[in-house]
């Protein structure tokens, strides 16, 4: 199994032991959603945000390398995508035109 090297994802397990903890968090519906902004810090514009799905923060399937390789190992994949295919990127607020005309 690959491995993350971000601090977020911690280090990767073999997902077959964690089955029986993966169709817990499923049953509680214990999945989190987080947003992360996506920018462009050239000019400071948010364009929208990234979805990520992350299991319980106390969970070694919080990261989601262990999360997504339990469920794929499981056969689990399907259950995650109710959460999974919610928009994985939203739309950010948008500026008024500057090259519109003028009303005045």
């Amino acid at each position: 199994m690959d491995q993350c090297a971000h601090p977020v994802c911690g280090p990767a397990v073999e997902p077959t032991g964690y089955l029986a903890e993966l169709r817990a968090i499923l049953d509680r519906k214990a999945l989190t959603p987080h947003f992360q902004p996506i920018l462009d810090l050239r000019i400071g514009e948010l364009y929208g945000f990234e979805g990520l799905i992350r299991g319980p923060s106390d969970s070694i399937l919080h990261a989601p390398l262990n999360l997504l390789g339990a469920a794929r190992q499981g056969g689990l994949l399907p259950e995650l995508s109710g959460p999974a295919s919610r928009p994985s990127w939203v739309p950010g607020p948008r500026r008024p035109s500057t090259t519109g005309s003028s009303s005045t």
